[in-house]
């Protein structure tokens, strides 16, 4: 989609346009040097705002090392279109950056004075100028590796150009030599020099307080000034002054500076708790399978919680269930438990016929109360107290927390539970 619906973040967080014209950031004002990587999100998900339906664009910019790092890069070149013998043309900008109306008040009359043509003044010409980058990052931890310090700028000088011939036809055909001949009033040829200097400086300090928070401190700063020179000769097809042997040309120059600044900062504190899988447990849990390749995943690769003598099957159902070799996260043959342990629902006949459990995703007449005698009566855990969270509602009032059941499953044997 157009540009217009891209967002743009910096580490996360979104930056204003330097461009009062468009909402979008350019990208070319961020040097590669300061990147260490970019995040292209496609769609927006719940964690984003939504005034950006055509995507985000998340910019993550270089972190300490975990060691001393200088890396420094100088390179240069030239631009074929000034190697052929077309100069450039530079230009100094005027010193007056505010126009007379922000420095003098709304209600004042300009005059010529207050105008600075240093910019026409100042024009002078290249001849295949030197287009040249430089970046240096220095980055090192200190503290026994809890703070770390990484400073990153670079420096851009490129000229670049182009030619274009437009020629604009007349309302008015002509008649000669044919009726309906096409004339052409005007003849542009111009010419652009463009100059681009861009310095970014980045930096950025983090504190790791334990292996689970940090707080960090973030500033960028860029700032590009691009100056822009056209040279136009237009030569004038119709009129007084233009026959077929003399045209009336003129010539006329535009000198454009746009400046652009980015100033970002951030201060974060960053928690990354993790969770605590030496002393994780779930217990009663209950797996039924109809095919080897459900089986194999009651205890999956990278399963790491302890089985519990409350599950169904439980860990003493049989040798072959859960061997006493068997080490938690390898690969699991679940073929001893196939078809076993029924929950001998009412009405629901396992193993099904026909199609594979998975394949089932209509109740119909079924009936999934358990029949008294099913080995889930009295295996539930009531010691666990729900955690409710939901606030209270303005027309409905709290909401109700189904407690646990003595039974598993949704349909208890006394009629309680949440019965869906």
């Amino acid at each position: 989609m157009d540009q217009r619906y891209n967002s743009t973040l910096v580490n996360g967080i979104k930056i204003p346009s330097p461009d009062p014209a468009f909402r979008f950031v350019p990208m070319d004002v961020f040097p590669s040097e300061m990147l260490e990587r970019l995040e292209v999100i496609k769609a927006l998900t719940p964690s984003m705002e939504g005034d950006a339906i055509g995507g985000v664009m998340n910019l993550v910019m270089k972190s300490a090392p975990d060691r001393f790092v200088v890396s420094a890069n100088v390179s240069g070149g030239f631009s074929t279109l000034f190697s052929n013998g077309r100069l450039f043309n530079a230009f100094h900008a005027s010193p007056n950056s505010n126009s007379p109306a922000v420095v003098n008040g709304n209600s004042y009359a300009a005059t010529y004075n207050n105008f600075n043509n240093n910019a026409l003044t100042s024009n002078h010409s290249l001849n295949n100028p030197l287009s040249s980058t430089a970046g240096l990052t220095i980055g090192d931890r200190f503290l026994k590796g809890k703070l770390g310090v990484v400073v990153s700028a670079s420096y851009q000088n490129i000229y670049r150009g182009s030619n274009s011939k437009r020629l604009s036809p007349n309302a008015q055909p002509n008649a000669v030599p044919l009726a309906n001949t096409p004339q052409f009033s005007d003849a542009y040829d111009r010419t652009y020099s463009t100059q681009t200097e861009r310095l970014g400086i980045h930096n950025k300090i983090d504190y790791v307080i334990n292996s689970q928070n940090r707080i960090s401190l973030y500033n960028l700063y860029i700032r590009q000034n691009e100056f822009e020179s056209r040279l136009t000769s237009d030569t004038l097809g119709l009129g007084t002054n233009s026959t077929n042997l003399n045209k009336q040309v003129t010539i006329s120059n535009r000198s454009t500076l746009t400046r652009q600044n980015i100033y970002n900062y951030g201060f974060r504190v960053v928690g990354s708790p993790v969770a605590d899988v030496a002393h994780l447990s779930y217990g009663n849990n209950y797996q039924w399978a109809d095919s080897l390749s459900v089986a194999n995943q009651f205890y999956p690769t990278g399963y790491i919680t302890q089985p519990q003598t409350t599950d169904i099957p439980s860990i003493t159902t049989s040798a072959k269930y859960l061997p006493s070799n068997y080490v938690l996260g390898s690969i699991y043959d679940g073929s001893d438990v196939i078809q076993k342990n029924k929950p001998m629902f009412l009405n629901f006949p396992l193993p099904t016929s026909g199609h594979p459990l998975a394949q089932y995703n209509a109740i119909g007449t079924y009936n999934f109360h358990l029949q008294a005698s099913s080995s889930l009566i009295g295996k539930g855990n009531t010691g666990i107290l729900p955690l409710i969270v939901v606030p209270l509602n303005k027309i409905y009032g709290l909401s109700e927390a189904t407690p646990a059941g003595a039974d598993l499953g949704c349909y208890q044997l006394n009629g309680s539970g949440n019965q869906h």
